[in-house]
Order: C-alpha cells, then structure tokens, then sequence
C-alpha cells in the first residue's frame, strides 16, 4: 500500500490531490487535467510502479483504475465519484492493470 501511495506522490503534479478513498481504492483529483493529461498520469504511475515495485516486491505491482471527467458546470463531486466508481468497475471486470474512462453511452 505505501508503494502506491509514494507513485502517486512521485508523478502527481502540483495542484493535483490524492486520497483513501476506500480499503484498497483511491481517488485522485487531476487540476485542470483534459484527458490526454490523465492518460499521461495514468502511464507516468504505471511505469513507476513497474519500475519500483520488482525489486521492493518481487513482482510488478499494478492496479484498475475508472476515470470521470468534469463533463459540465454542474457536475458535482459526488457525481464524479459515481462516474469514476462505474468505470473502475468494468475496468476490474476485464482483469489487471485496466483503466477505462466513464462514457455516457
């Protein structure tokens, strides 16, 4: 767990928040990120945890993740937290080391 949370410290930008947000979940709040900027989180975190999970582990560490983006004014946290919570799961569905971003559709 402390593995995980130093990557996110690692590749996080200023401005940017990470949290527990549950047993083994966390939510990561992206400051003005478009979503290029959060595919590039998401493969900077990737490679980190790749790069320093082997030789502290023994086994390359990885991780699902579900992305929502800030689609109008009016979204809320908690409805992010819903989009995102939607996405991780049909992310875990498919297996390992998936990250899928929510979709209206």
């Amino acid at each position: 767990m402390q593995l995980f949370v130093n990557g996110l410290r690692a590749v996080s930008r200023a401005g940017d928040q990470s949290c527990r947000y549950g047993g083994e979940e966390f939510c990561v709040l992206l400051n003005c990120a478009d979503l290029a900027a959060v595919i590039a989180y998401d493969e900077r975190l990737r490679l980190w945890l790749q790069q320093h999970s082997a030789g502290e582990l023994g086994f390359a560490l990885s991780y699902s993740a579900g992305i929502a983006m800030r689609m109008h004014d009016t979204d809320t946290v908690e409805t992010l937290l819903q989009r995102a919570d939607i996405a991780l799961y049909a992310a875990k569905s498919q297996g390992r080391g998936c990250t899928l971003a929510w979709s209206p559709a």
